[in-house]
């Protein structure tokens, strides 16, 4: 009998470098959100820290100064937010994809086991057989 082949064996391996690709920017993407957030909690921390320092100091100029340093954080905040609901987006897109790869990979991969435990079984059928011709023939006279 011939040795097993499995004929998409390529065709695995491509899905495997797709799944490996989808990983990188599954990474990447988490990666990307993970910067926004803490752009955005230091930039809250910021405005945070602004807050106590003009309660400590309550000048005037501190507190003209102030305005105008919670408004450009509050309308930074508000952008970094709609970056970070966009990159949260993106990442769900690519969980998505990679999903959808692994889903494809698994299907290539249960198809080959499927034809491997046939060629074992066929294998098997025949190994039987000629023990049976074998041990037919060494009994013959």
């Amino acid at each position: 009998m011939k040795a097993f082949s499995f004929r998409l064996d390529q065709a695995l391996r491509w899905r495997e470098t797709q799944v490996r690709a989808r990983k990188s920017h599954v990474a990447a993407a988490a990666g990307h959100v993970g910067a926004i957030q803490s752009l955005l909690d230091s930039t809250r921390a910021e405005a945070a820290s602004g807050a106590e320092q003009i309660v400590r100091e309550p000048t005037g100029i501190a507190l003209a100064s102030y305005a105008g340093f919670i408004d450009k954080s509050r309308s930074r905040i508000r952008g970094l937010e709609t970056n970070r609901a966009a990159a949260q987006r993106a990442l769900a897109l690519e969980m998505d994809r990679l999903a959808d790869a692994n889903r494809k990979l698994r299907l290539l991969e249960n198809l080959k086991r499927t034809k491997q435990s046939l060629w074992h079984k066929e294998f098997d059928s025949e190994l039987g057989a000629f023990a049976d011709e074998t041990f037919l023939y060494r009994r013959r006279p």
